[in-house]
């Protein structure tokens, strides 16, 4: 389900939802009090998974991005979208990626694509280099050839349109494209 309420909520947004409950809010500090727990914003705390021998880090998860497209497409003609690493996964030939369905490139600027990444938070791949955003350019400019190279359907992703209208947009595309 969709929804714009993940997110801590002020006090004040709180107490206006609760408004007889002063007993709670007195609780909460108590509790925090209580706690010696530090928050740590912007830094990934994930679990390590040992990788086979024979691989490295990246190899292996190239591996089982391999293995995870061709069991998600299950024979059956899918729509994929690029932007990530799978156009240049070793582990597919390019006639495995035009076999899998149809492929869609979201051209986005970049500078538009790297502050919607900041939104979230530095994904791990970005998390170390010394420049984040010079190594997000790198990597844009380096993939991009390929992604216009790969893509069935390319949409120009245009700002001053909410996701809903972007998504139309897109869908109206792929049905003429597609002929459905």
């Amino acid at each position: 389900f969709q929804t714009e309420e993940f997110y801590l909520k002020s006090e004040e947004e709180l107490r206006q939802l609760f408004p007889n409950c002063e007993e709670a809010f007195a609780n909460t500090v108590k509790i925090a009090d209580m706690c010696n727990l530090e928050f740590v914003f912007n830094e990934y705390h994930l679990p390590s998974f040992p990788v086979p021998e024979g691989y490295t880090n990246e190899e292996y998860f190239r591996k089982l991005e391999a293995d995870t497209i061709r069991s998600l497409s299950g024979g059956c003609p899918q729509v994929f979208a690029l932007g990530g690493g799978a156009a240049s996964n070793p582990y597919l030939t390019e006639e495995e990626l035009k076999g899998l369905g149809c492929w869609i490139y979201l051209d986005i600027a970049p500078e538009i694509a790297y502050g919607r990444i900041l939104h979230r938070g530095l994904p791990p791949f970005l998390k170390d280099a010394d420049d984040p955003q010079k190594a997000f350019l790198d990597l844009y400019e380096k993939r991009t050839p390929r992604f216009r190279e790969l893509a069935d359907i390319t949409y120009a992703v245009r700002e001053g349109l909410s996701p809903l209208q972007q998504t139309e947009e897109l869908l109206k595309k792929l049905r003429e494209e597609m002929k459905i």
